[in-house]
């Protein structure tokens, strides 16, 4: 190796590595300069994308990474009682609110396609039933109290006047009571069995209503405001009651699908391309600008290359290419 280059790679290796660092700015900042659509080709994008999703699907490290992370977070605010009200960015509260109050109305059939199921059919009956057995229950003590009332100012009179009488009397209003209440019976289980869709319907009906549309607006309001307003704690404990794993394995598995068929990569090329299309002769460092993300792109990014770079240069396969290529032609051929 030649003096020169002995003396390259020697301060290329310094310990506080300024020309490494130097190297790494240079790369960072021809990047930013760049147009978007030329920093990489769609292809490579896609094929990117592709290689990424189809190793973080298959096997169990992803799997036991997305395990780990879920338990770490449930650890770590499953004590916290401050509400998720604490961080909202205040900026987007207004819009957001905007948002959820705007006068909606879905469409009738829709909704009762969507509400018409086995569950809600149970809720609404269980809701109807204990409301009529309640009333039917008030109407028997009502009937109850006044007959038998009847009957103990009739035995008050005395059995010499009446004779049996009474009881007989007792009898067959016990009797004409059972039967009413076997006819109750009845009719409320004929009343339920079709009851329930009817109720589906008016609340359908309801939901939507035109003239409805502010309230449900301020109904979701309402819940935004439970729901920041709920300690993160009982969110963490309502979250893990879902077992939120299993939802990752419905995304794996969705992922791991899309990924396997054959025309993912050219699908994705070509959409690629469109948005990098879109961008026209932007640069990375304009549109990094622009949504406020230039700078901390621009040194963490830096920072990684530099430590990478630093790394390299001290072993000693960089040493064999940095002599190889500082070597005369001749050597090179040889």
């Amino acid at each position: 190796m030649s003096p020169d280059s002995q003396l390259a790679l020697e301060r290329l290796r310094q310990p506080d590595g300024a020309h490494a660092n130097a190297l790494a700015a240079l790369v960072v900042n021809d990047a930013l300069a760049t147009p978007i659509r030329d920093v990489a080709s769609p292809a490579w994008l896609a094929s990117q994308l592709a290689t990424g999703l189809e190793a973080a699907t298959h096997g169990t490290a992803f799997r036991d990474a997305v395990a780990r992370r879920l338990e770490e977070a449930a650890e770590l605010w499953g004590a916290d009682d401050r509400a998720p009200r604490t961080w909202l960015i205040p900026e987007i509260d207004g819009p957001l609110r905007e948002l959820l109050s705007a006068e909606w109305t879905p469409n009738e059939a829709l909704t009762m396609r969507i509400i018409d199921q086995g569950v809600f059919h149970d809720v609404l009956k269980e809701v109807l039933d204990n409301s009529l057995r309640r009333f039917s229950q008030r109407m028997r003590r009502f009937d109850q109290d006044r007959l038998g009332g009847l009957g103990k100012r009739a035995k008050s009179v005395g059995r010499g006047l009446f004779g049996n009488l009474t009881e007989a009397a007792e009898g067959l209003v016990g009797a004409v009571s059972n039967e009413l209440e076997g006819a109750v019976e009845r009719r409320i289980d004929d009343f339920l069995a079709g009851a329930t869709t009817e109720a589906l319907k008016i609340v359908a009906r309801h939901i939507c209503d035109p003239s409805h549309a502010e309230a449900y607006g301020e109904l979701r309001l309402d819940m935004l405001d439970v729901a920041l307003d709920t300690p993160v704690s009982e969110w963490v404990r309502e979250a893990k009651a879902t077992h939120p794993l299993e939802a990752v394995d419905v995304v794996i598995a969705a992922t791991r699908a899309l990924v396997s068929r054959e025309d993912f990569v050219p699908a994705a090329e070509r959409r690629i391309a469109t948005l990098l299309d879109a961008a026209g002769d932007g640069t990375l460092g304009a549109w990094l600008d622009e949504v406020g993300l230039l700078d901390a792109w621009k040194s963490s990014t830096t920072e990684l290359l530099a430590a990478r770079l630093r790394a390299l240069v001290q072993g000693d396969p960089f040493a064999q290419w940095w002599e190889a290529l500082h070597a005369p032609e001749s050597a090179q051929a040889d």
